[in-house]
């Protein structure tokens, strides 16, 4: 049996998409039984675990120890849970969840599923608040990156980050992006959503798909999209987010060309083949530079070429390798943008499903290489 271990994750589309759908997966590959456990939060344990149980009904949810900051002491219930495998093996997604499971088991066979730089969402977002784990946030990635038996990377620039900032030394590390889910497999016609939007054929919507966490750089994605607004009077955006003042100030500066929309994970994939362009625009800092957003998979895989800025991930040199968008500096504005043929968004959803589909070899060879670690015996 194979563990997938995550801690202090809410349901959300990328759960889905990143550990639900990954399990299958990897179930799927090695024959054997995978399950997740999930420890959640104790105010939201109820709504928590039904929705995890009704996407993985195998799975293990638990009540946290309330509080972050006593992420420790939910090692006994680990172990318990754990108590008939005396060397299991668990993939541990994030560093708090590696080191739980460092901390409980010395012999287990730990992979360490790094989603990016978290000591670095630390210092440039405060991503903890006022919790003490921020304080100690540093050495507690550094041990899941060097303690850990083997890691799976998002992207080669946070390998590089680990390799600066830990002097990690890469022997046992598999890179995969943040692939889709299979909500994005299905081929969507857009018109009768773009219709009900009352956007028309000539119209060219970009679509922007995100939460409001601060790497989405809100502030200076306003300043562009409203110089871009005013110099092509064609240009309409939707937003697929909660409310947010810059999205208002938008509305109120281009009124009938600004919309917000907030959807079910699983309608997104509709409302995206809608647009023409999708935005990954954000700002240069360590965050961002070895991030993997799913949305950028999520927008190829619905036919959209991305408008990236420099620096995001492996993306951005992904962009200009494949020619599936624009990537812009802080200094450049939005390119004059042409609405694509169905043909060329079709040839943009191709580039998507080959490299991030989880039906696609390439991301099913990454995840057969995950296994292979799995097994391997070292001290």
């Amino acid at each position: 049996m194979i563990f997938y271990l995550t801690f202090n994750d809410a349901p959300s589309g990328i759960f889905k998409s990143q550990v639900i759908d990954v399990a299958a997966l990897l179930e799927t590959l090695s024959g054997e039984t995978v399950k997740v456990v999930a420890f959640v939060s104790a105010r939201n344990y109820k709504t928590s675990s039904k929705w995890i149980l009704e996407n993985r009904p195998n799975s293990w949810v638990v009540p946290m120890v309330p509080g972050i900051d006593h992420w420790e002491k939910n090692s006994g219930t680990l172990r318990w849970m754990l108590r008939h495998d005396s060397r299991p093996k668990i993939i541990a997604r994030g560093p708090l969840a590696c080191n739980l499971a460092l901390r409980t088991f010395e012999n287990a066979r730990i992979m360490y599923d790094g989603r990016g730089a978290v000591a670095a969402e630390e210092e440039e977002y405060n991503v903890f608040g006022n919790s003490k784990v921020g304080q100690y946030i540093t050495e507690i990635e550094k041990r899941a990156v060097l303690e850990s038996r083997s890691q799976i990377a998002v992207s080669q620039a946070l390998v590089n980050y680990w390799t600066e900032r830990f002097a990690f030394v890469s022997e046992h590390t598999t890179i995969i992006p943040c692939s889709l889910s299979d909500d994005f497999l299905t081929t969507h016609d857009g018109q009768p959503v773009r219709e009900k939007w009352g956007f028309s054929d000539q119209d060219i919507v970009l679509a922007f798909s995100g939460s409001l966490s601060g790497w989405h750089s809100f502030d200076s994605l306003q300043q562009r999209l409203n110089t871009a607004l005013l110099s092509q009077p064609k240009l309409a955006v939707v937003f697929f987010s909660k409310e947010h003042p810059a999205i208002e100030e938008l509305q109120h500066q281009h009124p009938g060309r600004v919309r917000r929309e907030w959807l079910n994970h699983q309608d997104v994939p509709a409302a995206l083949s809608a647009c023409d362009y999708g935005l990954l625009i954000r700002d240069k800092n360590t965050t961002n530079k070895v991030s993997s957003p799913v949305k950028f998979a999520e927008y190829l895989s619905c036919g959209l070429p991305v408008i990236i800025s420099e620096e995001i991930g492996d993306f951005s040199t992904f962009v200009r390798i494949n020619n599936c968008g624009h990537l812009i500096d802080e200094s450049n504005d939005f390119p004059a943008l042409v609405r694509l043929s169905a043909l060329q968004k079709e040839d943009i959803r191709k580039i998507g499903l080959f490299h991030f589909s989880k039906a696609s070899e390439n991301v099913r060879n990454a995840y057969r290489n995950v296994l292979n670690e799995l097994k391997f015996t070292r001290k």
